[in-house]
């Protein structure tokens, strides 16, 4: 017992190669851009708020009716034999 408790602890496990790890080096451009001045944005005409459209009634429906389930009739109890003291010899 102790010996597979040992070997489970102390495994080897070995593992596939890394593959070639990625090399990412980040360059600057060549010529760097002085920054771009920043227009102003035209200001918005905000359109006229249109009218609230007035809430159509809607028709009462008649309701759905769900039918519940008939119940199902309970088993009837199987009758139970009564020891007779008489009968067991």
């Amino acid at each position: 017992m102790a010996g597979l408790l040992y070997t489970s602890v102390h495994q080897v496990i070995e593992l596939p190669a890394p593959a070639q790890p990625i090399t990412i080096t980040m360059v600057a451009p060549a010529d760097l851009e002085p920054p771009q001045a920043v227009e102003q944005p035209q200001p918005v005409v905000e359109p006229e708020p249109e009218p609230e459209p007035q809430p159509i009634p809607e028709v009462p429906q008649a309701p759905v009716v769900i039918h519940k389930p008939k119940p199902k009739p309970k088993p009837k109890p199987k009758p139970v034999k009564k020891w007779n003291s008489r009968s067991r010899k």
